[in-house]
Parts: C-alpha cells; structure tokens; sequence
C-alpha cells in the first residue's frame, strides 16, 4: 500500500481502460465496452468496487490494487515453499517493486489480476509437488488441490486466453502427482461447474451465445494477425536480438 497509494492513476491509463469503466454500468461488447472476449470476472470486481466508490477509474484501480497485494502475498509463500523464508522475502520484495508490476498496479488495466492468478496457481501447484506423509498434510493437499481447478477457471474467467495459457503446467502438474482417475474426474467436474457459472453470466451480459459467436467471428485480430502478430520473420529477429543483447 505504501508503495502505490502515492502513484494511483488519477485518470483513465488507455483506451482499454476506457472499454472496461464504461463495462461496469454498460457491458456491450457490440460497442467494445469491454473489448473480446469479455473479461467478466474483472468486470464483476470492478462493479463490486463500485460500492466503495462510485469513480469507475478509482474502482477499477482498488481491483488492481488488490490483487497486487495478492500476488505478493502469494508468491512469497510460493518462494518460501521452494527455498525458505529468508529467499522467499527477497523474492517478495523484488516481486513488489518490479517496474512494470509495480506500475499496472496503480492503473486501471486488468494485468494486476493476471499475476495475481498467476502467483496463486504457483503456489497451489508447488504445494501440490511437495512430498507428504501425514494425514493432515494429505488433507491439506486434498484442498489445494480442489483448489487447482476452481483456480484454473476462474483466471480464464478474468483473461479466457489463461485457460490455454495455464493449461500445460496444469496438466504437468496432475500428471506429476499421478492423480487417480476418479480424483481426475472429480477436478474435471469442479472445473466444468465454475466455468459453466461465469460462461453463463458472460452470455448473458452478451446477449446470449449466439450475439457472443457473432462478436468473436467479427473481431478484427482474430482474422488478421498470425501467431507472429502479421510480422515478417525478420521483424521477430529484430526483436529476439534486443532481448537477448
């Protein structure tokens, strides 16, 4: 907080910001408010942010907030599971005052609650990978990984293209642990249910599936650009030379 409070954005920080505050009192993805896919979870928090101010700017920001706050918290468990206390409050401190994280947590952009899913499903799947011999810890275990899925969903629920993005370590991880097949049925089932639940809020917002597949098949970036962005091959080496030098 000591960190952001004295940086939050007094203004809207782009035209996608603008997109999602118009969403909070007018979803109409016909108008672009917000663009596709939708991002429903970040515009039910933005709404229930509503209720602490009536500034859709500063209530998107108080989303973005935090969640920062979450994602700090939650990779600072993740490190002390991995490498103890001592590496796991550096990891935290460095995590806080990264440039760029620290800057989209002070803006109303929905990339604050990406790293906070992101953070949280590193560390459900590193206590997942940890060896257990007791009863309680099995328990324990028995609700993170409940927890895997629920996770899972709901961060496609904020941004749809984490599903894919999360999915492979997701799977690695499952497989990792050799999860029987009843358990696996049992996490499918779970993962169906959430999706299912803000799907559905997300139709109706749209004005049902058919008005959603309508919108998808229009949007210009889903038919123009390449997995290159449109680029030439040379343009990537360009760029891939920057980062590496």
């Amino acid at each position: 907080l000591a960190t952001r409070l004295p940086f939050l954005a007094q203004t809207l920080y782009e035209f996608d910001s603008v997109n999602l505050a118009v969403a909070l009192t007018r979803f109409d993805l016909k108008e672009v408010t917000p663009h596709m896919p939708g991002y429903i979870l970040h515009v039910l928090l933005g709404r229930a942010a509503l209720l602490i101010t009536p500034d859709a700017n500063r209530a998107l920001i108080l989303v973005s907030l935090a969640l920062s706050i979450g994602a700090v918290l939650a990779l600072w468990r993740a490190a002390e599971a991995v490498r103890g206390e001592r590496v796991a409050i550096i990891a935290a401190l460095l995590w806080l005052v990264t440039p760029l994280f620290w800057f989209h947590g002070a803006v109303a952009a929905v990339y604050a609650e990406e790293a906070f899913w992101t953070s949280t499903l590193l560390l459900v799947g590193l206590r997942l990978l940890q060896p257990s011999g007791h009863t309680s810890v099995g328990q324990i275990e028995a609700r993170y990984e409940f927890a895997l899925p629920v996770l899972l969903s709901l961060a496609g629920a904020a941004r749809e293209s984490d599903l894919l993005f999360f999915a492979p370590a997701t799977i690695y991880l499952l497989w990792k642990r050799r999860t029987p097949t009843k358990r696996l049925l049992q996490l499918a089932l779970l993962f169906t249910l959430v999706t299912l639940a803000w799907g559905a809020e997300l139709m109706h917002e749209s004005g049902g599936l058919a008005h959603y597949l309508s919108f998808a098949s229009h949007e210009v970036n889903y038919r123009t650009q390449s997995v290159l962005f449109g680029n030439s091959w040379r343009s990537q080496w360009d760029q891939i030379t920057k980062v590496l030098l």
